[in-house]
């Protein structure tokens, strides 16, 4: 661990540590080290076999530690059932929407796919705001597919968190760029809250993936 910290000193920037915590609100101390320099020293740990005793880590207390953390949960050679046992407590340390963001389990089969879409549902029955945006952010990396489209129309307004809300908002929108004409119907409908429903639309139509047609109509299903 000293090694990793003399590293990340190291690469530390102020600016760009100032421009993180404006942007990311969380009570971890931030250093200031780029995403990109992260994802390296994840992947050297990986590389010389040092991952594992990394993940044994409990108490970490900087914002760059816990973003290599992520890396290597996503997708280090652990079997699924393993890494949700892990994610599960790491999302209990997460207070910000980056670090909830950074994870996007990688290599799924078909049973893991199941295995992680029974522990999405239990993360959006979660009142923790930070914990339920994973579950929107889960459907969003691996389960915007026609087979789950009924449930995430389905969902409801179950958050009145801010990073939830945008979350669940973000979801819709990618879900109109796949099925532009099912997810079209869900907004028509308006079932979402006010603020939930304007965003998705709003990001709907910053879009490049979604026709000048189809925007032209959202305009009107605003609330």
């Amino acid at each position: 661990m000293r090694e990793i910290l003399e590293i990340l000193y190291a690469l530390k920037d102020e600016k760009y540590k100032n421009f993180n915590q404006k942007i990311i609100k969380t009570k971890d101390e931030i250093l200031g080290v780029r995403v990109l320099d992260l994802r390296k020293i994840a992947k050297n740990l990986m590389k010389n076999d040092k991952w594992r005793e990394f993940l044994n880590q409990k108490n970490l207390k900087i914002y760059e530690l816990k973003v290599i953390y992520g890396v290597i949960l996503s997708s280090c050679d652990l079997k699924l059932s393993q890494k949700l046992k892990i994610y599960d407590e790491f999302l209990k340390k997460c207070d910000n929407w980056a670090l909830i963001d950074l994870i996007k389990f990688q290599n799924l089969s078909n049973y893991n796919k199941n295995e992680l879409f029974k522990f999405t549902k239990k993360l959006l029955k979660n009142e923790k705001e930070f914990i339920l945006r994973a579950g929107f952010v889960n459907l969003i990396y691996h389960f915007i597919d026609e087979k789950y489209l009924s449930f995430i129309f389905n969902i409801g307004n179950i958050s009145q968190n801010y990073y939830d809300k945008m979350a669940h908002a973000w979801l819709i929108s990618e879900c109109f760029a796949v099925f532009p004409h099912q997810t079209f119907k869900f907004l028509e409908s308006k079932s979402l809250d006010k603020f939930t429903q304007n965003k998705a639309i709003s990001k709907c139509l910053d879009s490049f993936r979604i026709s000048d047609e189809f925007k032209s109509k959202l305009k009107a299903f605003k609330k």
